[in-house]
C-alpha cells in the first residue's frame, strides 16, 4: 500500500484530516504526483467519508516550493465533507488574531463558528476582520451574498444534491446536511448573528458564570456566613404546586444559585424603614446581581449586550 492510499483510507465511518506542517522540502514534480495519487486513492472512498488534506503554509517555507492555483497540472475540488463544531472551533483557536480578553476572543470564536460550521474560507475572513459589532457581521454575510450572487430571487439547487455541495450551497457538520447562512432560503441574516452570539454566550459565558460563584464563594467570607445562616434556617427549593409540591431544604452554601445566596444574605439583613443595608453597598453584592442578570438573560434566549459583557468580566477581576 502506498503512502497516498493509506493517508486517503477512512479511520472509520467517518472522515477524518491529516495535517501536512512542513512541505517546503519536496520538490514540486514529487509533491504534484503524490496529489495525483492521493486523488486517484479518494475515488475508492465514499465521499462522506473522505480525509481532508490540511497543508500548513508559513512565508518562511517559500511558497516557491509549493503547486499554485494557476498550474494546470493541479485541480481543485469541491466535495461533500464531513465536519464537527470541534474541528472548526479548532481551526479557528488557532488563526484567530489576540483580543482584549481570553473571554471576549472565545466568544468571537464561538460566533464564527456557529456562522460558518464548515466555510473554513468566509470564517478566516471575518476572523481577520476581529473584532465586529452584530451590524458590521450583518454587513459581512450581506457582501457575502452579493459576491456569490445568492439574491432573494436566486434559484438554489435542492438540499443534499450534488450541485448543492459543488457549488458550496450545502455542507455536512455533526453527520447532517446544513444550508450555508447565506443562502436565500435562510432566516435574516440579523436573526442569524443574534442567533450565533446567543449560542456563543451559552457555551461560554455560563461556564464562566458558574465559575465566578464558585469562586465567590470558596474565596471570600461568604461561605462561612452562608453557612451559618443555613445551619439555623435552611433554604427551602419548592418543585411543583399544590398539592404536590414537593420542599428541598437546602443546608450547603455550594447548591445554593446566586439569586438564592441574595435570597439568604437579604433575609439575615432586613433594613429597617429608611435605612440601607450593609450588604446593599458591598462589592460583594453587586457582583451577586450581575452574575445573576446576565444568567438570567442568557437562559431566556437573549444575548447580552456589549456593555453587560464588559460588566460581567469585572465580576472576575
Amino acid at each position: 500500500m502506498t503512502t497516498a492510499q493509506l493517508l486517503a483510507k477512512p479511520f472509520d465511518r467517518a472522515g477524518g484530516i491529516w495535517e501536512l506542517p512542513d512541505v517546503s522540502g519536496c520538490a514540486p514534480a514529487e509533491w504534484l504526483k503524490f496529489l495525483q495519487n492521493y486523488q486517484q486513492a479518494l475515488q475508492q472512498v465514499s465521499r462522506l467519508h473522505r480525509n481532508v488534506l490540511l497543508v500548513v503554509v508559513e512565508d518562511s517555507f517559500g511558497l516557491t516550493q509549493l503547486p499554485r492555483r494557476n498550474q494546470p497540472q493541479l485541480a481543485f475540488h469541491r466535495y461533500q465533507q464531513q465536519l464537527t463544531q470541534l474541528d472548526m472551533l479548532l481551526f479557528l483557536s488557532r488563526v484567530a488574531p489576540k483580543a482584549d480578553s481570553a473571554i471576549e476572543r472565545e466568544l468571537y470564536i464561538h460566533t464564527v463558528a456557529a456562522l460558518f460550521p464548515a466555510d473554513a474560507e468566509c470564517a478566516l475572513a471575518l476572523l481577520q476582520e476581529m473584532p465586529l459589532t452584530p451590524e458590521q457581521i450583518t454587513e459581512f454575510l450581506e457582501a457575502r451574498q452579493r459576491e456569490r450572487s445568492w439574491c432573494s430571487t436566486t434559484e438554489l439547487p435542492a438540499t443534499n444534491s450534488d450541485d448543492a455541495w459543488s457549488r458550496g450551497v450545502d455542507c455536512y457538520v455533526d453527520s447532517r446536511p446544513i444550508r450555508h447562512i447565506c443562502a436565500p432560503a435562510v432566516a435574516s441574516l440579523a436573526a442569524c448573528v443574534r442567533q450565533a452570539q446567543w449560542l456563543a454566550q451559552v457555551r461560554v459565558l455560563l461556564p464562566w458564570i458558574e465559575q465566578q460563584r464558585w469562586q465567590l464563594l470558596h474565596n471570600t467570607e461568604l461561605r462561612h456566613y452562608l453557612r451559618t445562616q443555613l445551619q439555623e434556617t435552611p433554604y427551602e427549593k419548592k418543585f411543583g404546586e399544590e398539592p404536590n409540591m414537593r420542599v428541598v431544604k437546602v443546608s450547603d452554601p455550594d447548591r445554593l444559585e446566586p439569586a438564592q445566596m441574595l435570597y439568604v444574605l437579604q433575609r439575615r439583613h432586613r433594613p429597617r424603614e429608611g435605612a440601607t443595608t450593609y450588604l446593599k453597598s458591598t462589592k460583594l453584592h453587586r457582583k451577586l446581581e450581575t452574575l445573576l442578570e446576565c444568567r438570567n438573560e442568557i437562559s431566556h434566549l437573549s444575548p447580552l449586550s456589549e456593555n453587560q459583557i464588559v460588566s460581567l468580566l469585572t465580576v472576575g477581576e
